[in-house]
Parts: structure tokens; C-alpha cells; sequence
């Protein structure tokens, strides 16, 4: 079952970017794909992100910065992203 891998960044955020960048080649390896979420267009996300992103999540899991391509992939397994064949 491919659940949601979502991204919460901001714009001019270079961290962000560093996350994005870290997080694109694995996404493709994988077949996955990830929403950005503009923490800045909700007053609720901007107040819970504001100082922690960016902030890799999986349904209510949460993988927050600095974060590696290991990382991020132990986190996609631990939340049972992808399917065991």
C-alpha cells in the first residue's frame, strides 16, 4: 500500500532545497513520490514547522532535518511505504 510521503518546506528555505536534493534520487529509486507542502499558505503548519523544517513525514511520523539518504530510507521502511513482496 504507497501512502503519502510529504515534504514541509517554505520558499528561499536552503535547507529545503539540501532536503529536497537529498530526497529526489531516493524517491525515484523507490518509485515514490512526494508532496512539498508550503508550510507559509496555512497559519497551523507555519506555527508547528516554522523552526524545524524541513520535515520529512509519513502519515503522523515525522523525520526531522538534518536527515541522510540512509535515514531517509530506514524511515520509509519502518512506516511500511512500500510493499513487502
Amino acid at each position: 500500500m504507497l501512502t503519502q510521503l510529504i515534504l514541509y518546506s517554505t520558499s528561499d528555505c536552503h535547507l529545503c532545497d539540501d532536503a529536497l536534493a537529498i530526497l529526489t534520487p531516493v524517491c525515484r529509486e523507490l518509485e515514490l513520490e512526494v508532496l512539498e507542502v508550503e508550510i507559509c499558505t496555512n497559519e497551523a503548519l507555519e506555527q508547528k514547522y516554522e523552526t524545524r523544517i524541513p520535515v520529512l513525514a509519513i502519515q503522523q511520523n515525522e523525520l526531522d532535518w538534518p536527515f541522510s539518504t540512509t535515514e531517509i530510507r530506514n524511515f520509509i521502511m519502518q512506516n511500511s511505504l512500500l510493499q513487502k513482496n
